[in-house]
C-alpha cells in the first residue's frame, strides 16, 4: 500500500459522512494505486524477463483485484449483519476470527486486528524509507553534472534529515492539501514525459531475455505485489460510496485500466533501457537534458509531499497506542515520537543502497500478506459452515446504522471451489513472502558489498566519465552553422 493510499484512507476516515459517487470512487481507486512504486516496475521486469514478466504481472494483478473483491464481500457481510456503518481492514479480520469456526482462537480475535494494523503500519513506514532513498539519489543526479566530486547519495539523504523532520512534525494534513493537489498534477505530467521518452525508438523484443534467472524471480514478485498497493484504501472507498453495491463494477472498470498502464510503463521502460535499468526509472533518464532534470526535480517534490502522507497515519496509530497507556498525551511525547520515528526512517534509508531492493523487500515481507494471505483467510473463516452467526446483542459491537448496509450475501457459501482457490492463493502468498524476502535481502546485501557511487543507479553519471558526457551533450545539442 502506498503513500497515496494512506492519503485517501485518512480523508475517508475523516469524511465518512460524505457520499462518494461511482465516478469519484473510480478516480480514488486509480489515484490510490498509482504511486512511486510505478517507477520501479521496469526494474522489476528485468528480474522476470520481457515475456514472462508482463504475463506474471497480469496474473498478479488479477489475483490482487480478486482479493480486494473478497475483502469487500466479507466487510459487507459483517457490516450488514451487525448493522455497522463501516469496518476497516483490521476490524474485518477481528470479526472473522471472533465469529469464525475455530473455537479456541475466538478469544484472541483482537490480535487479528493488531496483526493487520502491524502490516499496514510497517508497509507505510517502509514506503517512507523509499521516499528518502528516492530523493537522495535523484537530487545527487541533478547536482552531479555541475559538481563532479559530489558526495555519496547517502550524504544527500543525511542532508535531508532536517527537512524530513520538519515535515514529520505536521499534525494536520489540511495544511498540505494544496501541496498534495499540486503534487498529483506534477505526477501526471512527469509520467507523461517519461512515457513519451521510453516509447521512442524501442528495440526488438528479441534483444532482451524472454525469462529471467530463476533465483531472481522472487525479487520481481515482491516488487509487483508492492506496486498493486491500494488494498488498504479499498474498504474506506467502498464505505464512503453513495451506492456501495456498485463497488464491484467500479473495481472491475478500474483494474483493467491500471493493469494496462502498468503493462505499458513497465514493458516500455525495460525494453528501452534493458539490463541497465535502475531501481527508479528517473535515474535512467538523460542527465544532460534540462527537460529530464526538471522531471527529476518535480518528482522529488512529489515524493517529498508523499512522505508526509505515508508518515501521518502510522504515527497517529502509534500515538493513540501510547495515549492508551499514559492516558494523557503531552506535546513533548508527540514531538519525541515524531522526531525519533523520522530519524529512524532516515537512518534505515541511508542503509539501503537501491530503491528497488527496498520496494521488493516491503512487497515480499508485508504487501504479500495484505494482498493475498489475509484476505483469503478472512473469507475462509467468515463463510465456513461452522462459523457463528454475527449477533447484534454482543456488548463489544456498537451498531451505528441499520438498513443501508445490508450484506451482499448472507449465506455460508464456502464451496469446494472456493476452498481450492483460497488454498492456492494462500500457498502462493506464503511461498512468495518467504522466497521474495530471502531474494530481496540477498540482493540488498550484494548491492551493499558492490556499491559504486559513480553508477547512475546510485545517483551518479552514466558509464561514461564526466568530460565524455559533457562532450556528448555539447555535440548532440550544437546547431550546425
Amino acid at each position: 500500500m502506498s503513500e497515496s493510499s494512506l492519503n485517501n484512507k485518512s480523508n475517508f476516515s475523516a469524511e465518512r459522512s460524505l457520499s462518494l459517487s461511482n465516478i469519484g470512487a473510480l478516480m480514488h481507486i486509480i489515484k490510490g494505486n498509482i504511486g512511486v512504486g510505478l517507477l520501479t516496475l521496469p526494474w522489476a521486469m528485468k528480474h522476470a524477463g520481457i515475456i514472462l514478466g508482463p504475463l506474471f504481472f497480469i496474473g498478479i494483478g488479477i489475483l490482487t483485484g480478486h482479493c480486494m473483491h473478497v475483502l469487500v464481500r466479507c466487510s459487507r457481510y459483517f457490516t450488514g449483519k451487525l448493522r455497522l456503518h463501516s469496518a476497516d481492514y483490521g476490524e474485518v479480520a477481528l470479526y472473522s476470527v471472533k465469529y469464525g469456526p475455530i473455537k479456541w482462537i475466538r478469544p484472541h480475535a483482537p490480535h487479528a486486528e493488531i496483526i493487520v494494523n502491524f502490516f499496514l503500519i510497517t508497509s507505510q513506514l517502509g514506503a517512507c524509507c523509499t521516499c528518502v532513498v528516492f530523493i537522495g539519489q535523484n537530487i545527487r543526479q541533478i547536482i552531479v553534472p555541475h559538481w563532479q566530486d559530489a558526495p555519496d547519495d547517502r550524504v544527500f539523504m543525511a542532508m535531508f534529515i532536517i527537512p524530513i523532520l520538519l515535515l514529520s512534525s505536521i499534525r494536520n494534513l489540511s495544511l498540505l492539501s494544496w501541496f498534495s493537489t499540486a503534487a498529483n498534477i506534477v505526477f501526471l505530467i512527469s509520467i507523461g514525459i517519461i512515457l513519451s521518452y521510453t516509447m521512442q525508438n524501442l528495440p526488438q523484443l528479441s534483444s532482451l531475455p524472454a525469462t529471467g534467472i530463476v533465483t531472481e524471480f522472487p525479487v520481481f514478485l515482491g516488487s509487483a505485489i508492492y506496486i498493486f498497493e491500494g488494498i488498504g484504501i479499498i474498504l474506506p472507498i467502498e464505505n464512503s460510496m453513495k451506492t456501495p453495491e456498485k463497488f464491484p463494477l467500479v473495481l472491475y472498470i478500474a483494474w483493467p485500466f491500471l493493469i494496462t498502464v502498468y503493462f505499458l510503463f513497465g514493458g516500455s521502460g525495460y525494453l528501452k533501457f534493458g539490463s541497465s535499468i535502475c531501481g527508479a526509472i528517473t535515474l535512467n533518464l538523460p542527465i544532460w537534458d534540462p527537460l529530464y532534470q526538471l522531471v527529476r526535480m518535480l518528482y522529488c517534490f512529489v515524493v517529498y509531499v508523499t512522505f508526509s502522507l505515508c508518515f501521518y497515519v502510522p504515527v497517529e496509530i502509534i500515538l493513540k497506542l501510547i495515549q492508551n497507556k499514559v492516558h494523557t498525551m503531552h506535546n513533548f511525547y508527540n514531538f519525541l515520537v515524531r522526531t525519533l520515528l523520522g530519524l529512524a526512517i532516515c537512518v534505515l534509508a541511508i542503509g539501503i543502497p537501491n530503491i528497488g531492493d527496498c520496494i521488493s523487500l516491503i512487497g515480499a515481507s508485508m504487501s504479500t500478506f495484505l494482498a493475498f494471505t489475509i484476505p483469503v483467510t478472512i473469507e475462509s473463516l467468515t463463510f465456513h459452515s461452522k462459523a457463528l452467526e454475527p449477533k447484534l446483542d454482543d456488548e463489544e459491537v456498537r451498531p451505528l446504522i441499520g438498513e443501508d448496509r445490508l450484506p451482499l450475501n448472507s449465506e455460508k457459501d464456502l464451496t469446494k471451489w472456493r476452498v481450492v482457490k483460497n488454498t492456492f492463493i494462500l500457498i502462493f502468498g506464503l511461498l512468495g513472502a518467504f522466497f521474495g524476502t530471502m531474494a530481496a535481502l540477498r540482493s540488498l546485501i550484494v548491492n551493499l558489498e558492490h556499491r559504486d557511487v559513480t553508477d547512475k543507479c546510485n545517483g551518479g553519471l552514466y558509464s561514461l566519465n564526466f568530460s565524455e558526457n559533457a562532450a556528448t551533450y555539447i555535440n548532440r545539442t550544437s546547431i550546425p552553422l
